[in-house]
């Protein structure tokens, strides 16, 4: 077999983002776009660098211990009008109780005219250089009181409270409170990076420790109909080298320590090698080829349909575990998403082992559940 075989026809790819992802509210039918990040004085990459010297405070208290990480960047999540593949998560959820507060984590002057929106929604958060906080009351404590002079509460015409004002200019210090917790119980932050959705995790954060491998459930081959390719447990699946093409769908989570048992988080990097029946590599696959890396977001939402199979996701927010299930020969790369297909037609017939690379921002891969066992016939 000729070096790359197996590896879809590229087709036009889609680009990478220049503006923030959209986020998800808890209103029914209704999708929020948290706003484009404002250009910091400072370049984003270089506030980055900065970053490493020492480390992040966290968005709640306390700021210099650990918080269990409840979802990260790049994980699928659904809509409540049904689609269970409705956007990409753009950011990092901190888990918090609901009225706990939240705080400033890295120095900023407010440079948007209009820094806040979603007033009392589930999805109200402020943008603040290359930073944003969702689901949070902005600017209030848990009685809707305004927190200090920074923040203008407007009232509406029938004396209630409509919107709160953070002028242009506005100057912002770590530790400082930002609002308090709402419904959501956890506090997203979003990162900018010139432009761009970034990982949130290239953050050191305090005390953020991930010992635990990603889990792979199941891996599934699909036909151009979309048929599952019927297997026989503890035989080897038969693959037709007349199908032409098939979807690989790998089904696989993570977790972080401190996470609650039911937890279920994205991987970070998926990718596959080809190994002769003995378990040597196939000329090409001496190391995994890495098809996924979920390190900045594309634009385009539809790019979540590339990369998750149909049935990944949940529609609804609530207690419910979501399901990962990636479409393994889609690649996704700085922020680019192209569809693609195994083209097992240029296989030569034989006995193979099909293995998973699944891993997570820490380097923990996944062992149990990574092969699986093929005759291409």
């Amino acid at each position: 077999m000729r070096a790359g075989a197996g590896v879809a026809t590229a087709q036009p790819p889609v680009h990478a983002a220049q503006a923030a992802q959209g986020h998800l509210i808890g209103t029914a039918n209704a999708a929020e776009q948290a706003p484009p990040a404002a250009a910091p004085a400072v370049a984003a990459s270089e506030i980055m660098a900065q970053r490493t010297q020492g480390q992040m405070p966290w968005p709640v208290l306390p700021q210099n211990q650990p918080h269990e990480v409840v979802g990260l960047m790049g994980e699928v999540r659904g809509s409540y009008d049904g689609d269970s593949r409705h956007h990409f998560h753009a950011g990092l959820d901190v888990q918090a109780d609901v009225g706990s507060s939240v705080h400033v984590v890295e120095k900023a002057k407010v440079s948007d005219p209009l820094p806040n929106w979603a007033f009392a929604s589930l999805g109200e958060g402020i943008n603040l250089g290359t930073t944003s906080y969702i689901h949070m009351k902005v600017g209030r404590d848990k009685k809707n009181r305004a927190l200090d002079e920074r923040f203008q509460l407007l009232l509406n015409d029938k004396g209630k409270p409509e919107r709160v004002r953070v002028r242009r200019g506005t100057r912002f210090y770590v530790g400082e409170q930002l609002g308090v917790v709402n419904q959501m119980a956890h506090v997203h932050l979003n990162l900018y990076d010139r432009g761009r959705v970034v990982n949130p995790l290239a953050l050191p954060f305090p005390g953020l420790r991930d010992t635990i491998a990603p889990v792979i459930q199941g891996i599934a081959l699909y036909d151009a109909s979309d048929k599952r390719l019927p297997g026989k447990k503890g035989k080897r699946l038969e693959v037709p080298r007349s199908l032409g093409e098939v979807n690989v769908v790998v089904d696989a989570f993570d977790q972080m320590d401190g996470n609650l048992a039911r937890r279920r988080l994205g991987l970070y990097k998926l990718g596959y090698q080809l190994l002769q029946a003995d378990g040597s590599p196939v000329a090409g696959y001496e190391q995994p080829r890495i098809m996924q890396t979920y390190d900045q977001l594309p634009k385009q939402r539809e790019a979540v349909k590339v990369v998750y199979s149909a049935d990944s996701g949940i529609t609804v927010y609530g207690s419910k575990s979501t399901r990962f299930t990636y479409s393994l020969l889609s690649n996704l790369s700085q922020g680019e998403a192209v569809p693609g297909r195994w083209h097992v037609s240029e296989l030569a017939p034989g006995d193979y082992t099909l293995r998973i690379y699944a891993a997570d921002y820490a380097g923990n891969t996944a062992t149990a559940g990574r092969d699986l066992a093929l005759t291409i016939n």
